[in-house]
């Protein structure tokens, strides 16, 4: 086998800055998946961010940040949040938010304003793979163990895979380990992939086992959707017949087994005929493991509610929004005026990243989130025939529509360090 880190095929090997770069990021990846260590996590990512500082000279960032427009507004836009504490009532909690979301203005200033090689990306790319594979081994193990212990098969479905062992809500680690797949898609296409096909075959049989059992129904549409769009593009665009043909027999096959053995995931679909919602409904809210009635709270109405009471919000505070201080005050009371009693109880967030944008910081706000986080970074990837980096900032960016990603440490994370790494190693800086 070759080896996996530090070399490619080529024999060529990263510079010792690069090496250190890889090393501290590790180190990170690592820390993401430790749970109830954000200590361990923090400290990982602040050397990191103090090392970019090293990487290269200050003169090279600050051309590489007038050139590069996207990371330029996603600083601007960390700013407009903390501008919007000022207007807040509630300044103890809007910076309380603003701390957590700290990683989507120190990621842009660390990546956005350094260069990664073609070498390094590739390395950390497989290194992103493998921590992703060892995390999905860990949390799978866990859950073995547990079903043992207590009988209960529900242990390998859905949150209970992956929460109670490495920390993570089963619908945040489907989205990252669908935009692993992308990757690894990428580095076989690109003969860079360093082990035997042996070993790809089980890892990504095992890697698709586990994104199905997680039971995401936004990830395993944005997944099963790009396999049947990659198998049609072998065959129109690469005449590649064998190829593609392959492809899709294999998705087909593959998710009537994946349906027939592990049955359960259905249920997450099976929530969206029932779309109906009563605010003042106290009905236990459906889960993949039980029996999916019309008149249950699920995933789909939920939202639906959550998205009405939101949209008053808007409708009261449409250019500058509520201010990320009261954002949460406001949405309380308007679940309380709305007699929407679950999501008072529980503290709904709005279940949806531009929504919770909108609320927070109004049109200004989203305007300036879609443009520097989505469109401009898409439009470099467009310009310089970056296809994965278009994969991921679209996956991304479609379930951002489901999940509020910023109100959570994983989810700020994963956005910063993903959208800020495509930046960071395009071949051109326009």
């Amino acid at each position: 086998m070759r080896s996996i880190f530090l070399t490619d095929p080529a024999g060529l090997q990263l510079s010792t800055r690069e090496k250190w770069l890889y090393i501290l990021f590790a180190g990170f990846m690592l820390s993401m998946f430790l749970p109830g260590m954000p200590v361990v996590n923090n400290i990982c990512f602040g050397l990191l961010f103090v090392y970019s500082f090293l990487f290269n000279p200050l003169g090279e960032k600050i051309g590489l940040l007038k050139r590069r427009l996207a990371v330029a507004g996603m600083i601007l836009f960390f700013l407009l949040q903390a501008l919007s504490i000022l207007y807040s009532t509630n300044k103890s909690e809007g910076t309380a938010v603003l701390v957590l979301r700290l990683p989507m203005l120190m990621f842009p200033i660390a990546l956005g304003t350094i260069k990664i090689s073609e070498l390094l990306k590739q390395r950390l790319m497989v290194l992103w793979i493998l921590v992703v594979l060892l995390a999905a081994i860990g949390s799978t193990i866990f859950s073995i163990i547990r079903v043992i212990h207590t009988g209960d098969i529900a242990w390998l479905y859905n949150d209970a895979l992956t929460e109670n062992s490495i920390g993570w809500q089963s619908s945040y680690f489907a989205i990252l380990l669908t935009v692993t797949l992308f990757m690894f898609v990428y580095l076989l296409n690109a003969r860079v992939w360093p082990l035997s096909k042996t070993g790809t075959f089980f890892i990504v049989l095992f890697l698709l086992i586990f994104h199905f059992l997680l039971a995401s129904r936004v990830s395993i549409i944005l997944l099963y959707s790009s396999i049947l769009l990659y198998g049609i593009y072998g065959i129109v665009k690469k005449k590649n017949y064998k190829l593609g043909l392959s492809i899709l027999g294999g998705l087909a096959m593959g998710a009537v087994l994946l349906v027939l053995v592990f049955p359960k995931t259905l249920n997450r679909f099976k929530e969206l005929q029932y779309r109906n919602y009563d605010y003042s409904s106290r009905k236990a809210e459906s889960h993949y493991n039980m029996e999916v009635k019309p008149d249950q709270w699920n995933g789909a109405n939920i939202r639906l509610a959550v998205w009405q009471c939101g949209w008053e919000l808007v409708r009261e505070n449409p250019v500058l929004g509520t201010g990320i201080g009261d954002k949460m005050d406001d949405l309380l009371q308007v679940y309380k005026k709305n007699g929407f009693t679950m999501a008072y109880d529980s503290k709904r967030n709005l279940h949806s990243t531009y929504l919770d944008v909108l609320v927070g910081t109004g049109v200004i706000g989203l305007l300036l989130f879609v443009l520097s986080w989505v469109i401009l970074p898409l439009v470099y990837c467009f310009r310089n025939a970056d296809w994965l980096g278009a994969a991921i900032i679209g996956a991304l960016a479609l379930s951002c529509i489901t999940e509020t990603y910023p109100d959570r440490s994983q989810g700020n994370f994963m956005l910063a360090f993903l959208f800020t790494f495509i930046i960071s190693y395009r071949r051109q800086d326009q």
